[in-house]
């Protein structure tokens, strides 16, 4: 519904962030549907912690009160022989970096000003599997992001 980002991996195939359905689809080059990944099952193999409550009440809050942003705006994935791939929630503005397979390798984030913390993650680049910027919309900027092992 919500077409927010796009990524190609050296295969041919294009993940597209629909932000809207709360997932990512993936397709062949000429369109065929191959698979979507949605951010409820990244969620299950990354689970929150119960009591998680946003760092400032207006990061991801929905209309109705409540926190259950599954929004992935951006999308990236790295180049080179072993490419992965780099997507997000709006809220708890966290990063989850996963085989292009959707299998979460990590995560990493939370909503928030402080560096490290996202405010709505609207952009992703990531020139390698432990580099990233950041762009965000409720914070104005982009972080660097380095990812140590």
């Amino acid at each position: 519904r919500t077409p927010h980002g796009i990524s190609g991996s050296r295969d041919g195939l294009i993940y597209v962030a629909d932000r809207a359905n709360n997932r990512i689809q993936v397709f062949e080059s000429d369109g065929t549907f191959v698979q979507q990944i949605t951010l409820a099952d990244l969620r299950r193999q990354a689970p929150l912690p119960a009591d998680y409550a946003p760092n400032i009440p207006s990061f991801g809050q929905l209309p109705d009160g409540s926190y259950n942003s599954l929004w992935p705006n951006s999308i990236c994935i790295t180049p080179g022989p072993d490419p992965v791939m780099f997507t997000q929630d709006m809220f708890p503005g966290r990063i989850y970096k996963m085989s292009l397979d959707g299998t979460v390798l990590g995560y990493l984030g939370r909503d928030g000003q402080a560096i490290g913390q996202f405010g709505w993650i609207h952009g992703l680049a990531c020139p390698s599997a432990n580099e990233l910027y950041i762009a965000e919309l409720l914070t104005w900027r982009v972080q660097k992001v380095t990812i140590r092992d």
